[in-house]
């Protein structure tokens, strides 16, 4: 999404899939007057070296398991084939996707969908004034956004109506970890989380 308060544009917000994309567009939509489409890892060429340009993060393996579980709800018709997946299958299709459908966004790592972000600045990477957000720190977000750029937001009003499920870290087992080998590596090292062991 990109908050455009005049040319050129003051603010890009890149929210890969399952990281802040609806509690920022709750939030935000009064202060918008365009949304780009969800997920895109490419900046509008409506930005130069002063935009702020803003990327949501999560923990990886937290990620994954919120995509798994946002399938299996089968919202979408597409999704509807999710519905009894278990963990284990839906993993072998992640992994398999990852290798042999490289362009599905929730596949993407956090440091692919970065790279792409960068290979899209009109500038050199240096002069880009980038900041990554862990998901949790949505509210400090919006805050900067209100005292640096006067963005107006409401208070996150998407809020996860799922029923109480177990804990991601409890999906995680010896055996799956092992398998997903060290597909997270960059991501945790990107944003400061723990690599879980085996």
């Amino acid at each position: 999404m990109l908050i455009d308060l005049g040319q050129p544009t003051k603010v890009v917000i890149a929210t890969p899939t399952k990281t802040g994309t609806d509690s920022l567009n709750a939030s935000l939509k009064p202060s918008l007057e365009f949304i780009l489409p969800k997920h895109r890892s490419f900046v509008p060429d409506t930005i130069d070296t002063a935009t702020d340009i803003h990327m949501m993060i999560r923990n990886p393996y937290a990620r994954l398991v919120s995509a798994f579980r946002y399938l299996r709800k089968g919202t979408f018709q597409w999704a509807q084939s999710y519905a009894e997946t278990s963990f284990d299958a839906f993993l072998d299709y992640y992994l398999w996707s990852r290798e042999n459908r490289p362009v599905l966004d929730w596949t993407r790592t956090y440091s692919e969908f970065l790279y792409d972000l960068y290979e899209s600045l009109p500038f050199p990477d240096e002069e880009a004034n980038l900041t990554l957000w862990d998901i949790r720190a949505i509210p400090d977000l919006l805050k900067y956004l209100d005292t640096y750029h006067g963005v107006e937001y409401r208070p996150d009003l998407h809020r996860n109506k799922a029923k109480e499920v177990k804990p991601w870290t409890a999906v995680w087992t010896k055996r799956r970890l092992k398998k997903l080998g060290d597909t997270f590596a960059s991501d945790c090292e990107l944003g400061g989380y723990e690599r879980l062991s085996l």
